[in-house]
């Protein structure tokens, strides 16, 4: 039997580490895994139930990273899964107010649904642990259907107030700092159209439950381990071709 060289079959291991770490990386999480709404309070005759509204606003939640993560879609929150009345942009910060990445999420049913939550795509951004992140969504109002009274605007439901206790679920790998964070607008007496304009959300709000945005996430390998495969198989093919050429001297 011939014998295994046993440079090939080191060789041979650390490609399948590398391929088993890419195939963990490759998998595709959701940051809000579980989340759910109360009835919404009935309105009066009239009145619109106030859900933070105009172009100027926007709703969102922070937190940490326990390890790099690179997102890859964002999405807002479809309650009654039939499609959104209003288009929401949806983006992440940083705690400097950089504005890493955004996206549009359409009226209706054009985008993707996944749980509660429909997404759109984005040029892949990594975020990184020791830093803390800002996801917000632009809620607007909406128009009064068929230019009726302001009685008559409809608008997309979110968790806002409204948030079914012990409804929500977070994905390991991602840490709630904060679960209210907004900037306010004021939304004139006919309303406001969407998608309105993303702006930073850094007011705290007593109470509140900013679960309109979510996003999808695949981890990023850790340096160390990659690394380690890449080294481990220069080393032992350049001592490989080395063994080689003095056996042929």
């Amino acid at each position: 039997m011939r014998k295994q060289n046993p440079t090939v079959f080191a060789c041979f291991v650390l490609v399948g580490l590398a391929i088993g770490a890419s195939d963990v990386a490759g998998d595709t999480h959701v940051a809000i895994t579980a989340v759910a709404l109360d009835e919404p309070p009935p309105a009066a005759p009239g009145v619109v139930t106030p859900i933070a509204a105009d172009s100027g606003s926007t709703l969102g939640w922070s937190f940490t990273v326990g390890s790099p993560v690179e997102v890859t879609s964002l999405g807002f929150f479809d309650a009654a899964l039939d499609g959104l009345s209003q288009p929401h942009l949806v983006g992440i910060w940083d705690d400097s107010q950089q504005l890493l990445a955004w996206a549009q999420i359409d009226a209706g049913e054009a985008n993707t649904i996944s749980g509660f939550y429909r997404y759109a795509s984005i040029d892949p951004v990594v975020l990184t642990s020791g830093q803390t992140y800002i996801i917000g969504a632009t809620v607007p109002l909406g128009t009064p259907v068929g230019g009726g009274p302001p009685g008559t605007l409809v608008a997309d439901t979110y968790p806002f107030y409204n948030l079914t206790a012990g409804s929500l679920s977070m994905d390991p790998m991602i840490n709630l700092s904060s679960c209210s964070l907004g900037l306010w607008g004021s939304a004139g007496p006919g309303g406001s159209a969407g998608p309105g304009v993303l702006a930073f959300p850094d007011v705290v709000v007593e109470d509140g439950y900013f679960f309109a945005s979510n996003f999808n996430f695949r981890a990023v390998p850790e340096p160390s381990v990659a690394t380690l495969v890449c080294c481990g198989l220069s080393y032992m093919l350049r001592r490989r071709r080395v063994r080689t050429r003095n056996l042929g001297s």
